[in-house]
């Protein structure tokens, strides 16, 4: 309670949470000047051409969205709430809309992305996404997506596929 009462939210025009304060005014990368090789080394790419990913509005993973990974959408909702913020809509609606903005500036380029999205997914009945999400979210590590798998496998993001799983489609 005591950190809760300590905290600060920002959040877009339009009633999103923002990644951090002055996030809504960075522009949005044009991903569509970059291959899928490149979006998933896309802090390298720009750095080459002397950018930083901290100049757009863009993610490896949904990091925003995390929160819901740990909080129901009704805890976070309440969170908001007791801080004081008007939040307009209910709170299935209000994650809908963070996720929807967040899926738009999220690159993947982090395996653990996909199964925060599988998870987030479900949570808003994005039910045709979930299950290609948290695909790739395997294959990241069975094929050697990132070209790190001989480094170890991400135990972070093995325990969140695992939680997929029980939690999405075991039922558990």
């Amino acid at each position: 309670r005591d950190i809760q009462s300590k905290m600060c939210v920002h959040f877009t025009v339009e009633g999103v949470i923002e990644q951090y304060e002055g996030y809504e005014q960075l522009p949005m990368l044009d991903l569509e000047r970059y291959t899928k090789d490149q979006r998933a080394r896309i802090a390298e790419v720009l750095e080459t051409d002397g950018l930083s990913m901290e100049d757009y509005a863009v993610d490896k993973q949904p990091d925003t969205l995390m929160v819901y990974y740990l909080l129901s959408p009704m805890e976070v909702y309440k969170i908001l709430l007791d801080l004081g913020y008007d939040i307009q809509e209910n709170e299935a609606e209000f994650l809908r809309k963070n996720f929807g903005y967040y899926c738009q500036r999220t690159l993947h380029s982090m395996p653990l992305s996909f199964t925060i999205l599988a998870r987030i997914g479900q949570l808003c009945w994005k039910t045709d996404y979930v299950w290609d999400w948290f695909m790739e979210g395997v294959k990241a590590d069975l094929f050697n997506r990132e070209g790190t798998t001989h480094l170890g496998v991400h135990c972070g993001h093995m325990a969140a596929t695992l939680d997929i799983v029980l939690s999405t489609f075991a039922g558990v």
